[in-house]
């Protein structure tokens, strides 16, 4: 067996290891956003909201969780990256914050200033893996662009309810 193989094997395996910690990862995140959440209570059902499938949401939210997960490990495999692993962890720990913050403590203000951190952190997360990866920043823009979304959303959320 050539070194390039051997090398070859290790590398996909510490990507494979690294990927499944931070699906774990982001499952355990996705749980405790769950907990929190309480969309039939009465406070939910006064705000007026756009209207958004439920369905498509979730699978939306399925889908971050997989490219953050993706990104997460790649955090963890390339050493150039690791030193700004604080900043998936900002993304990590403003979830459930956001969760808590929207659907217990009831302030959308309060929520929409976690979405505007997550998202700048995001876009932080974006420019370092452009200049240290050749694809993993793609999937990062691809889980920005669901945190715009959600920006937006909260904002509009917002707005209707002044």
């Amino acid at each position: 067996m050539t070194v390039s193989k051997i090398y070859f094997r290790v590398l996909t395996y510490k990507r494979f290891v690294s990927f499944s910690v931070s699906l774990l990862a982001v499952l355990v995140i996705g749980a405790i956003n769950a907990l929190f959440m309480t969309p039939n209570s009465e406070w939910f059902a006064a705000l007026v909201r756009p209207n958004v499938n439920p369905d498509v949401h979730s699978l939306c939210w399925l889908a971050a969780y997989l490219l953050v997960a993706v990104v997460t490990s790649e955090f963890f495999i390339e050493k150039k990256l690791r030193r700004s692993v604080w900043s998936v962890a900002v993304l990590y720990v403003a979830n459930p914050l956001w969760c808590l913050v929207f659907f217990r403590l009831h302030s959308v203000i309060g929520a929409s200033a976690i979405i505007a951190v997550a998202l700048a952190d995001l876009i932080y997360i974006d420019v370092i893996l452009a200049k240290h990866t050749k694809c993993v920043w793609l999937v990062s823009v691809a889980a920005t662009c669901w945190y715009v979304y959600l920006a937006v959303l909260n904002a509009v959320i917002i707005f209707l309810n002044i």
